[in-house]
């Protein structure tokens, strides 16, 4: 009877084991279950590397770094769902969505220096960016507080647009020149 109920109890302990690796998978799988967008920005972030492209090939073969991010997306998300490599886990991974959560490091609280600091660098587009925010503005100066409040509405405004999006990048720059303190 001791030998039975060993059994037994050994039986449930592995099927105990194996309920509990089967969560894990489970677990594992839905963590890895990214959104279409998170795909396509993965897909961007890492298409100008030719180990991706080639490794994204494997799964369809037209693939290439000048493929649509919405194309990309959905190669990449079949790649990333059939492969556990150390490639995989190199790029099938959450980047950040929005400029603020790229950068990780709060908008500057002393706009009266930030202006300072950029109006002496070459930015020809800086007075059309802040004229967006006051129309009235004719010119970008230390001391002047509209320069300051226009710059200031101008970095908000931007400051949670999607990495995704096209002019993502081209904001991107500009945020980390003109609005984030440190840089």
């Amino acid at each position: 009877m001791d030998a039975k109920l060993a059994l037994f109890s050994a039986l449930g302990a592995s099927a105990g084991g194996m309920g509990a690796f089967g969560a894990y998978k489970l677990i594992s799988k839905e963590q890895k279950a990214f959104t279409d967008e998170e795909y396509q920005l993965i897909f961007k972030e890492f298409k100008s590397n030719e180990s991706f492209i080639t490794a994204l090939k494997t799964q369809k073969a037209e693939i290439t770094k000048d493929s649509s991010n919405s194309e990309g997306g959905k190669v990449t998300k079949e790649w990333c769902l059939k492969h556990d490599s150390k490639e995989a886990k190199q790029w099938c991974v959450i980047l950040p969505k929005t400029i603020s959560e790229k950068i990780g490091k709060p908008l500057s609280s002393n706009w009266a220096e930030r202006v300072k600091s950029i109006t002496n660098k070459s930015d020809s587009a800086l007075l059309n960016d802040l004229k967006s925010i006051k129309s009235g503005l004719s010119q970008i100066a230390d001391g002047n507080q509209d320069s300051q409040d226009a710059l200031k509405g101008w970095c908000e405004s931007k400051w949670n647009t999607k990495v995704i999006d096209d002019e993502g990048n081209a904001i991107y720059t500009k945020i980390v020149n003109r609005c984030v303190d440190g840089q």
